[in-house]
């Protein structure tokens, strides 16, 4: 079953929630080391100095989306935020999986 434009809205509105609220734990010195092992471009790098900026570049990539943040759980663990990178996957997961089970029905 198709979702309707306002269930995939309502959806888009929620991981974008999700991701300010991550991103305002996410320090300096870590939004550097995540930024050092991307592979985002150099010219790109240099333009990001906050991490909404960061969650901004990475969905315009599609290297995350609310179907899949797997990349974004990798450059957290790769970075030491165990704990950051947890969240997201208990977080948004979980909401992706809310989000599968009412499409099902």
């Amino acid at each position: 079953m198709a979702c309707s434009q306002q269930e995939k809205a309502d959806r888009n509105y929620d991981f974008k929630c999700k991701l300010l609220s991550i991103a305002a734990e996410i320090t300096t010195d870590a939004l550097k080391k995540i930024l050092f092992i991307s592979d985002l471009p150099a010219r790109v790098k240099e333009s990001i100095d906050e991490p909404v900026k960061l969650f901004q570049e990475l969905q315009n990539r599609t290297v995350i989306s609310p179907d899949d943040v797997t990349h974004l759980v990798w450059l957290l663990e790769k970075t030491g935020n165990q704990q950051l990178a947890q969240r997201v996957t208990l977080d948004l997961v979980e909401k992706h999986n809310e989000y599968q089970d009412k499409i099902e029905f």
